[in-house]
């Protein structure tokens, strides 16, 4: 992602964000099975989302909701 880590220490946060995004994504479209990735029937890799402490509150007033993601679930561990 980052050609030494010299230049990672320097970029802004958003462009590490930016180049992470684009690393994934050209992962996820073009080589997937060179990340070690599976993709299920509808091309959908099975990627896993963590929810922060401070959202915790939110959760237990509102419920769960998937919030533009296709499935929902908990899990002690993952």
């Amino acid at each position: 992602m980052c050609l030494s880590n010299l230049l990672c220490d320097i970029m802004a946060p958003s462009e590490k964000y930016t180049k992470l995004s684009k690393h994934l994504s050209y992962i996820l479209r073009h080589d997937p099975d060179g990340a070690g990735l599976e993709l299920d029937e509808e091309g959908f890799a099975p990627l896993y989302h963590g929810t922060s402490p401070e959202v915790l509150s939110s959760i237990l007033d509102n419920g769960l909701k998937p919030m533009g993601r296709r499935y929902v679930h908990l899990s002690r561990s993952v």
